[in-house]
C-alpha cells in the first residue's frame, strides 16, 4: 500500500517550440481530451468533458486551445444508449468553466457499466473507454457528516487519525486506487495554518488557493490500496487523514475510487500519453466518490 500527495495542474497544454527550452515537446498538433465520469451522476458543468489541442505559445493564440464545435459523444457500451454533449464556457469566479455537457440531464451514469467516449473534431477524431467503479460506502465516523447544511462536528487535530480512523468498504476484495480531496471551506482571511512555522495564515487570497491548482486551500493524494477482510467485509482503512488538512476551520473532504486510466494519467511518466485517450493525449477517466464534511480544531 502507498500513497502520493500531489498538486494537480489543470489539463491545457502549452507547448512552445524554444529550442533551449527543457520539457516535452510535440511534432504535430494533438487534440486534447479531460473529463471524468461518475457513478450516480449526471455529466454537468462543474464536471465537463473539455476537448481541446496543444498550442505552441510562441506563436499561436492562448484563448485557442479549446474546440467549441466539436460532436462529442457518450455511449454506454451494453445497451448502446447514447448522448450527445453541447459546449458551454462560463466564468465562475476566478475560473472559467469551459467543455462539453448534458443540459437535459437525461443520462445518469451508472455504477460497474461501460462507457465509451467519441469526439468529431473537423476531420479527425479521438474516442475512449472507461468503466465507472463500483460504489463504496463509509463506516460511520463521529468526526464527520454527509449533511453540508448540518453543524460539522469538530476533531482535534492530532487525535484524527487515532480517535476517527476513516474507513470504507468497497464490493471486491481487489487492489483498489482512492483518490482524496480535502478543501478547506473557509475565506482565506478566517484561514489559519495548522503547522505555521513560517506564517499563521495567507496573506492574500491567491496565497491560499492557487488559480490553476486550488493548492494550499486544496490538497489531493491518491494511491493503490488492498482491502482486508473484516467480519466478512472488503475494508480500506485510510492512513494519514490529518495530513490531508493544511488549515483548521471547516473542510469538504471528497473519497474516490478511481478508474485506471485517470491513475495512470496522475502517475505514469508523461501521463497525458496514459490516459485511455486514442489518437489524442489527456485522460478520459471516471471514478465513484462520497464526500464527507468536518471542523478541525487544535
Amino acid at each position: 500500500m502507498y500513497k502520493y500527495l500531489v498538486l494537480i495542474f489543470c489539463l491545457m497544454i502549452l507547448i512552445s517550440c524554444n529550442q533551449n527550452t527543457s520539457g516535452i515537446r510535440f511534432e504535430n498538433d494533438y487534440i486534447v481530451v479531460s473529463g471524468m465520469l461518475y457513478g450516480g451522476e449526471y455529466i454537468t458543468q462543474e464536471n465537463p468533458i473539455f476537448i481541446g489541442k496543444t498550442i505552441d505559445i510562441s506563436n499561436g493564440n492562448l484563448l485557442d486551445f479549446y474546440y467549441s464545435d466539436a460532436e462529442v459523444k457518450i455511449i454506454e457500451d451494453s445497451t448502446g444508449k447514447s448522448i450527445n454533449l453541447e459546449f458551454f464556457i462560463q466564468n465562475q469566479g476566478n475560473k472559467v468553466l469551459i467543455g462539453y455537457y448534458d443540459p437535459t440531464e437525461s443520462f445518469l451514469i451508472d455504477f460497474g457499466k461501460t462507457y465509451n467516449l467519441i469526439a468529431y473534431v473537423n476531420d479527425d477524431s479521438v474516442w475512449a473507454s472507461t468503466k465507472i467503479p463500483d460504489d463504496f460506502s463509509i463506516l460511520p465516523n463521529e468526526g464527520f457528516t454527509y449533511n453540508p447544511e448540518a453543524d460539522f462536528p469538530q476533531m482535534i487535530y492530532d487525535d484524527i487519525d487515532n480517535q476517527y480512523p476513516v474507513q470504507i468498504s468497497v464490493k471486491e476484495g481487489i487492489e483498489t486506487v482512492l483518490y482524496e480531496e480535502y478543501y478547506c471551506l473557509e475565506s482565506w482571511y478566517n484561514a489559519y495554518y495548522i503547522q505555521d512555522m513560517f506564517e499563521e495564515k495567507p496573506e492574500t487570497e491567491s496565497d491560499y488557493e492557487d488559480s490553476m491548482t486550488g493548492y494550499p486551500r486544496k490538497a489531493i493524494s491518491y494511491g493503490r490500496y488492498l482491502p482486508k477482510i473484516v467480519d466478512n467485509e472488503f475494508l480500506i482503512r485510510i492512513p494519514f487523514v490529518k495530513s490531508g488538512f493544511t488549515f483548521y476551520g471547516k473542510h469538504q473532504v471528497t473519497l474516490s475510487l478511481i478508474d485506471n486510466n485517470y491513475f495512470y494519467y496522475l502517475y505514469k511518466t508523461q501521463g497525458y500519453f496514459q490516459g485511455g485517450v486514442n489518437n489524442g493525449i489527456g485522460y478520459f477517466g471516471s471514478a465513484s466518490r462520497k464526500k464527507l464534511y468536518t471542523n478541525i480544531i487544535e
